[in-house]
């Protein structure tokens, strides 16, 4: 992770968990992009995935390694996770009445989560759990803007949910968009989070790595 790489993430950081709740319910705040190690990787090979996140109008940083190093810089953040978001997207009763899209996970998965949304009082109104090869990012953005969607969330791994995440918000859509990965699993309980005693050691991403 370069100097460079990290410092262009200050201007466009959202520092705190309450702060990105904050900005998604101000509807809408564009795309936000989580930065972990993983991602910084894939920037440093892939030119266009450096450009996805120099383009992102908020950036967290979900990850330790990146909080160290933004802390290095004199940079006070918190780490700011797309699963500690969407948590908090089914307990913050502001979010009720809101209007929310999934794209990716499996069918089990969106109904289960579409569940929770009902019990916090948000609506689950668009869905859409293909593959990633079939999708044209023009569609999704046409369908997801029809349904008058708040808040899109792209529950597909990086690369690709990056990537989605950025061409349907190029491709027009005007609500919120943030790629979650893998955490619409862990919240509904299909994928299991690291132990609470990784997590505690703020070694998480060696987990993953691992």
């Amino acid at each position: 992770m370069t100097q460079q790489a990290v410092e262009s993430m200050v201007g466009k950081c959202v520092f705190t968990d309450q702060q990105l709740v904050d900005l998604v319910l101000g509807r809408p705040c564009g795309r936000v992009q989580t930065v972990n190690l993983h991602h910084l990787a894939l920037a440093k090979h892939s030119p266009n995935f450096a450009r996805i996140i120099k383009t992102a109008d908020y950036i967290t940083a979900d990850g330790w390694p990146v909080v160290l190093a933004l802390k290095g810089l004199g940079v006070r953040a918190e780490r700011v996770t797309g699963s500690e978001f969407t948590r908090r997207l089914l307990s913050d009763p502001r979010f009720r009445g809101f209007r929310v899209g999934l794209l990716g996970a499996t069918s089990a998965v969106g109904d289960s989560f579409e569940s929770n949304l009902h019990a916090a009082g948000a609506k689950l109104v668009y869905r859409e759990h293909g593959h990633h090869t079939s999708w044209s990012p023009e569609s999704i953005a046409s369908e997801v803007s029809s349904a008058a969607v708040d808040l899109l969330l792209v529950a597909v791994t990086p690369p690709r949910g990056d990537e989605l995440a950025a061409e349907i918000h190029e491709a027009g859509f005007q609500g919120t968009v943030v790629a979650v990965g893998g955490a619409i699993d862990m919240i509904v309980g299909a994928r299991k989070p690291a132990p609470q005693i990784v997590r505690g050691l703020n070694v998480e991403w060696i987990y993953r790595l691992i």
